[in-house]
């Protein structure tokens, strides 16, 4: 079995000037950072829309705090070595019933999958079909569906589980990067 090894680099590093949505388009992982060190959105007088050291300071935090966050951010970023294997693994349910989806997508080839910022701190899960990779989107396969992921999400589904449930309204989405 070939393994397809995708190196992610980014060019682009994190400063204390970067604003707090410009570092989760850039590293979707740092949703998680700053939630770690207790930077929320909802009831403070800041926006995402400000700089990481602003927001630190609105959540105070201290200058040393808001550089562990630029360092773990810049840390994510980093080049990734992810196999393209194995990031989505589908129920025979699930394949089963995108390919029936398939039959009926005329010229389509396989399933965007991409995740959606709801606006507040998580992300819901959003499939359309398409005929190719676009943009910065990469292939994988699983159980002879094609996939087209961006790859800036990828470490946040890597290994999620697709099932598809009719009695839980369709498809069902069990993602070991989710922590409750």
């Amino acid at each position: 079995m070939k393994l397809n090894i995708l190196n992610k680099r980014i060019s682009d590093k994190i400063t204390k000037d970067t604003s707090v949505s410009r570092a989760i388009s850039m590293a979707p992982l740092a949703r998680g950072i700053f939630q770690k060190y207790g930077i929320k959105f909802i009831g403070k007088d800041v926006s995402p829309l400000e700089s990481i050291e602003k927001a630190a300071l609105a959540n105070s935090l201290s200058e040393k705090d808001s550089d562990k966050i630029i360092e773990e951010i810049n840390d994510s970023l980093r080049e990734q070595k992810i196999s393209t294997e194995n990031i989505i693994k589908l129920s025979d349910s699930a394949a089963e019933k995108l390919k029936e989806f398939l039959k009926t997508k005329k010229d389509k080839k396989g399933v965007r999958l991409r995740l959606v910022s709801d606006g507040c701190a998580t992300y819901v899960y959003d499939m359309d079909f398409g005929t190719k990779p676009v943009g910065e989107e990469i292939k994988t396969e699983s159980q002879g569906i094609s996939f087209f992921i961006e790859k800036k999400t990828i470490a946040l589904i890597n290994g999620t589980e697709i099932d598809y449930n009719q009695e839980k309204g369709g498809f069902v989405f069990n993602n070991p990067n989710v922590k409750s």
